[in-house]
C-alpha cells in the first residue's frame, strides 16, 4: 500500500493532530528520534509513545531532544513500574528540557501484563483516575463528553478538559486488506479483560463474547473496526476523522501499524 501524498486531509475536520508510536523491539534511539522529527516536520501537533518493550519516560526524553516545537508525551507511563517521586522528578526534568512541551500520561496498564512482570496491581481504580482513551467510537465520545462537562460544571476552578482519543489508522485503497491488517495489529488487545469489557459497554457484546472465548480475530468484526478506526481510502478516512472532533475529541491521536514503516506511512499521508 503506497502512502498518499499531497493535499491536506486533516483540516478542517481536525484542527490538532497527534501521532502515537510503540517504539519497542526493533526501534533504535536514532529511529525513535527520526520519527519524532518527521512528525514535527509534517505538521503534527504532538507525538506520544506507548510503554511496550521500552521505558516510555526515556523515550519521551529522546523525542523531546530531537524536536523543537511538537509536544511529546507518554501514552501511557505505567504507574506500577516507577516510584511516584522518581516519576515526578523525571517528568519535571523533561518538561524543563523541552520548555513545557512534555505531557505526562499515566495509567495502570493491564493486570495480565503486570502479572507477567511480577507486579501486583491492587485497587487500580483507586490508584489512578484519568482519561486518555483508546478504541472509543464517536458515540462513546459524545456520551462521555457530556458526562465530563456535567462533572466539570461542579468544579469551575478546574481548567478545560482536553480530550484525546487514540484512533488506529490504516491507509490505502484495499479495504479488505486493511481490515485484515487492522486485525493483525489489534488482536493482542482482545485478550485483555479491560478491552473486552469496554467493547461490551460500547455496544459490541457479540464481539466481546468472541474475545472472551479466545477468538480475538473474529471478535474484531468489520462493524467494530469501522467504529474505532480510520480505515480505507482518502474520502472514507476523512469522513471517519470528521466524526471524532464533531463528537468532542480535542486531539485525535493517530495510531499507525506497528513499526517505523507504518509510522512513516501515516506521517506522509496526514502531512499538513
Amino acid at each position: 500500500m503506497t502512502p498518499e501524498r499531497g493535499g491536506c486531509l486533516c483540516s478542517p475536520c481536525a484542527e490538532r493532530l497527534a501521532l502515537a508510536v510503540i517504539p519497542g523491539v526493533g526501534w533504535s534511539a536514532a529511529e525513535t528520534q527520526a520519527i519524532a522529527r518527521e512528525a514535527e516536520e509534517a505538521g503534527f501537533d504532538a507525538i506520544v509513545a506507548a510503554e511496550a518493550n521500552n521505558d516510555v519516560i526515556a523515550t519521551a526524553r529522546l523525542m523531546g531532544a530531537a524536536t523543537r516545537r511538537i509536544q511529546v508525551g507518554t501514552w501511557i507511563a505505567n504507574i506500577y513500574l516507577r516510584h511516584s517521586y522518581t516519576c515526578a522528578q523525571g517528568a519535571a526534568l523533561i518538561g524543563n528540557a523541552t520548555v513545557g512541551r512534555f505531557v505526562l500520561g499515566l495509567g495502570v496498564s493491564h493486570q495480565p501484563i503486570n502479572q507477567a512482570l511480577g507486579i501486583a496491581t491492587p485497587h487500580p481504580l483507586a490508584a489512578l483516575h484519568g482519561i486518555m482513551p483508546l478504541f472509543w467510537s464517536a458515540e462513546r465520545v459524545a456520551l462521555c463528553k457530556t458526562c465530563a462537562a456535567r462533572g466539570r460544571a461542579k468544579a469551575p476552578e478546574l481548567g478545560p478538559l482536553d480530550l484525546t482519543l487514540g484512533i488506529p489508522t490504516f491507509v490505502g485503497d484495499d479495504l479488505a486488506a486493511l481490515r485484515e491488517l487492522a486485525r493483525q495489529n489489534l488482536v493482542l488487545y482482545t485478550a485483555l479483560p479491560f478491552f473486552q469489557r469496554m467493547f461490551r459497554d460500547i455496544g459490541f457484546a457479540d464481539e466481546a463474547a468472541l474475545m472472551e472465548r479466545g477468538e480475538g480475530m473474529a471478535g474484531l468484526s468489520d462493524r467494530l473496526l469501522d467504529a474505532i478506526c480510520l480505515l480505507g481510502p482518502r474520502d472514507r478516512r476523512q469522513e471517519q476523522l470528521t466524526a471524532f472532533p464533531a463528537a468532542g475529541v480535542d486531539l485525535p491521536i493517530l495510531y499507525p501499524p506497528i513499526g517505523t514503516d507504518g509510522a512513516r506511512q501515516v506521517i506522509q499521508t496526514f502531512r499538513r
